[in-house]
Formats: structure tokens, sequence, C-alpha cells
């Protein structure tokens, strides 16, 4: 299948949200090495409307604080493959989106606090994953593995978009 996922966290309030204030955040965690990956710049799109707003690059992955869809959040994507099956890699982008959350839900100067009974999962390749029901029907054992573990509770599991975009499926649960 494949293993280049990307796994999106919800701020649970738009009220304190500004895109910008990642940018000094981003930077610390590139001098501290908070991240067990090598990080290399960071990308200002916040003139974007919509779109990617601050970007921690990465060699093997990248951050975004984005307002994607009009719902702030912290998206993970891992750009480069992993050696692994589905599970596996999709296991590593949720562990690393769900340590990225953490952090800057410590960092003072920002008051984010995540959801966690919602999230968005995608696969950014779309000739392994086509955003169809045959790709979700694929993935959905993994996806409840995964989640199951993270987020607990009941799991629903909907594929979203139109097939020229990435697979993307809107994964809720019941648990608080």
């Amino acid at each position: 299948m494949t293993t280049k996922f990307q796994v999106k966290l919800f701020l649970e309030s738009n009220a304190s949200f500004d895109v910008d204030a990642a940018i000094p955040v981003f930077h610390s965690w590139i001098r501290d090495k908070k991240l067990d990956e090598l990080v290399i710049d960071v990308a200002d799109y916040g003139h974007v409307p919509a779109g990617p707003g601050v970007v921690l690059i990465g060699h093997g992955s990248d951050y975004y604080v984005d307002v994607e869809g009009d719902r702030p959040g912290l998206k993970y994507s891992r750009k480069r493959g992993l050696d692994g099956d589905a599970e596996a890699c999709l296991a590593d982008a949720v562990r690393r989106a769900f340590r990225a959350a953490h952090l800057l839900e410590q960092e003072p100067s920002l008051g984010w606090k995540f959801r966690t009974d919602e999230l968005q999962i995608r696969v950014n390749d779309r000739n392994a994953a086509p955003n169809s029901a045959d790709t979700l029907a694929a993935l959905a054992p993994a996806i409840e593995k995964v989640l199951g573990k993270a987020l607990g509770g009941k799991l629903a599991i909907e594929r979203t978009g139109e097939p020229r975009q990435l697979f993307t499926a809107k994964v809720t649960t019941d648990a608080k």
C-alpha cells in the first residue's frame, strides 16, 4: 500500500489561534532538537488563505500549523517512505503527530489545546492510495487498530473528499 501518511489534529477552539505564533516555537524545536528526526527550516505561508500556514520542514517529514478547510490544527506529513506495513507506518505518523501536539500544548506562549475525539488521516500518494472505497477498505483495519489504541472508545471512519483529492479519512471517537 503506502507509507506516506498525514495525520491532522484539530484545535479545540480557534479563539487563541495565531498561525504566526508557531514560527518562533518551530525555530526553537530546531535549535533545541525537540524532535527525534532531522528538521532543518521553517517556512511561513501564513499569507495564503486557508493554506499551509507555518511549516517545520524536515528531511523525512514536515509539520504544519495550518488552517486548511478553516479548521486550524497541526498536520504531520511523512514525505519519504518508511520500511514496514501500513499499520507500522501509520502508528509512526500518529506517534509523531501526538508528540508534536503535546509539545505545542506545553508551549505557554500559545495556549493551544488539541481535540482527541476527531482527527484526519491522509495518504500522500494518489497512485498507491486513490481516494476510493477500496482504499478505505484496505486501510480501515490499520486505522482501527492504531487509532483504537491511541484514542480509545468506539471509532467511526469516514472517507471524505473527491476522487481527485488525496485519500482522506475523518476518524472520530466517542471517548473523551
